[in-house]
């Protein structure tokens, strides 16, 4: 327990000096008018698409993530001399690593869709540089999140395979103890508080066992941050664009977790056509945003031959390893329809007589869908709403008290 704890201290470090030394070199400056935790989401982003770039040459295997883990600890020792507010720092370090061991520890199964190619993915990532249509093995290669990449660079020589398990639950922790520090900062705006507590009790609730924590998970939380830039960036009128290059960076991120969150882009849209800042775009920074979307699509095409699998338009048949054009079980047309009846609860329809396209047409699958998944959000919604009400009753007391107060 104490090697699990100390292994959850050393990510979260390394998480941070890789977050602030890359946004230092990017603005030229320590501060980001953002809370300290701001550099650790910051940090997972980078060293996740670092991950990605160095399997294009090399395995992820333990010589590399040694390099990964060691030039992270020197940094944040080196970091250390220049930090004006250490004590602070330390602090934020513990707690985001109790916070992290303690989701760990409450669930001793990590099961969503684990078994099936998480593990087995990372498993090809640390022993394999990147494979040409690695999705002909196995479909579900043709999908992998970019978190994935993320957890194989933690199995080195001190975490060794355990370590693949932490940086989930440390980017849960760091994501709850951020907006956990924004609602404590937000009792003069209501809507704000309520905002935070919203997606704070979420983040409970959603990821209360840690056997549920999936790359949807991740692709949400994200979603909530890029949310938050945003509303922030109009509601201060700041249009500068740091708040345009975080925005857009997470919503990479948000999608290279879940293809679903590609409607996450819509913030840095709206955000260049509102301000018409459109000189943004060409900035050299801009480039860098640009190279990592690219860099992902370009790792996709390797793997599957399709930039987003398995949406068969994305695809490009002329690939040798394309199977477009191939009755096997990793043609994207065939995945696709088969998705499509998954997500409506194909898995828990019993009579099986139809296919899958039959299923997910006039609503053949609403009934099933209904009585499993509808109660699954249910379940997870209804505390959710309760507390917003309770929130909003306290809040309505509490202006109806100082009302009155004021009056007598």
């Amino acid at each position: 327990m104490i090697n699990l704890y100390i292994s959850n201290l050393l990510v979260v470090i390394i998480f941070l000096s890789y977050g602030k030394i890359i946004n230092i070199a990017l603005f030229k400056q320590n501060h980001i008018s953002q809370p300290k935790t701001f550099n650790i989401l910051c940090g997972i982003v980078y060293l996740s698409f670092i991950a990605v770039l160095i399997n294009f040459f090399f395995p992820l295997n333990h010589f590399t993530n040694n390099l990964i883990l060691l030039i992270g600890i020197l940094s944040f020792i080196y970091s250390i001399r220049k930090d004006d507010d250490l004590k602070n720092s330390i602090k934020l370090i513990f707690i985001i690593s109790t916070v992290s061991f303690l989701i760990m520890t409450l669930d001793n199964t990590n099961r969503p869709d684990a078994g099936l190619y998480h593990l087995p993915y990372i498993s090809i990532l640390n022993d394999n540089k990147i494979i040409f249509g690695l999705a002909n093995i196995h479909f579900r290669f043709g999908h992998t999140s970019i978190i994935q990449h993320t957890s194989a660079i933690f199995n080195n020589s001190l975490f060794l395979a355990k370590g693949i398990t932490i940086p989930i639950s440390v980017v849960v922790s760091t994501i709850f103890i951020y907006f956990y520090q924004k609602f404590n900062s937000s009792h003069k705006n209501y809507f704000f508080l309520i905002f935070y507590f919203l997606i704070t009790f979420f983040i409970v609730v959603k990821t209360s066992r840690y056997n549920d924590i999936g790359n949807d998970t991740i692709g949400h939380l994200y979603f909530f941050v890029i949310i938050i830039a945003f509303i922030n960036s109009f509601y201060e009128n700041k249009f500068r664009y740091k708040e345009f290059f975080f925005i857009s960076l997470f919503s990479i991120f948000a999608f290279t977790n879940k293809v679903f969150f590609v409607f996450s882009f819509i913030f840095p849209i709206i955000f260049i056509l509102y301000s018409r800042k459109y000189n943004f775009l060409i900035y050299k920074k801009t480039i860098l945003l640009f190279f990592l979307l690219s860099l992902f699509l370009l790792k996709n095409v390797i793997t599957s031959s399709c930039l987003i699998y398995p949406v068969e338009i994305t695809c490009f048949k002329s690939l040798s390893w394309s199977s477009v054009d191939h009755n096997n079980h990793s043609n994207p047309k065939i995945k696709a329809i088969e998705g499509k009846a998954a997500v409506k609860g194909w898995s828990d329809f019993k009579e099986k007589n139809i296919t899958h396209k039959e299923y997910s047409e006039n609503f053949r699958w609403l009934k099933t869908w209904i009585n499993t998944h509808f109660k699954y959000i249910l379940k997870k919604l209804i505390p959710l709403i309760i507390m917003t009400l309770i929130l909003i009753i306290l809040i309505k007391l509490k202006e109806k008290f100082r009302n009155k107060k004021n009056t007598t």
